[in-house]
């Protein structure tokens, strides 16, 4: 029913809220979280209705970029191939959507990555980088890790 997975939506960004720390809510200090959580993350919120018609309860936005950002984001950390693909999946479709978007280039570098094509993950990044990336605040000279998880890295 429509109410169930809309709880099923809630425990989903909870459990990633959770997982990321977000309002000292993790019980740990550091990234050390469980890969089966991460994929927990993923099946919760990409099953849910809600995420499939953009919108969730009374938010006046489309949340439907927030959800994939956060499939994604799961996806990664849990290391898991299914989860994987359908980041992968969702990043394709970003870029076909939205070709001159940096940050869906980035993403998608990071998830072919994750899923071990290297020489295309690279091409993904350097797509991100010559549509715009870092623009205003990144060295030349430095070499970018699409595979880093701290803040300038995201």
């Amino acid at each position: 029913s429509n109410s169930e997975e809309h709880a099923a939506t809630r425990k989903g960004i909870w459990l990633l809220g959770k997982l990321m720390g977000l309002g000292n809510l993790a019980e740990t200090d550091g990234p050390e979280t469980n890969a089966t959580e991460w994929k927990e993350v993923v099946d919760l919120i990409s099953t849910s209705t809600s995420y499939k018609l953009s919108r969730f309860d009374y938010w006046d936005i489309d949340s439907r970029p927030i959800f994939e950002h956060a499939i994604c984001h799961a996806a990664c950390m849990s290391e898991d191939y299914e989860a994987l693909s359908l980041a992968r999946s969702i990043c394709s479709n970003g870029v076909v959507l939205r070709p001159s978007c940096p940050e869906e280039w980035w993403r998608y570098g990071k998830v072919l990555g994750k899923l071990g094509d290297h020489v295309a993950a690279q091409d993904a990044v350097n797509t991100s980088i010559n549509r715009g990336l870092f623009e205003g605040g990144f060295s030349p000279g430095a070499k970018p890790d699409p595979f880093d998880h701290s803040p300038r890295g995201q």
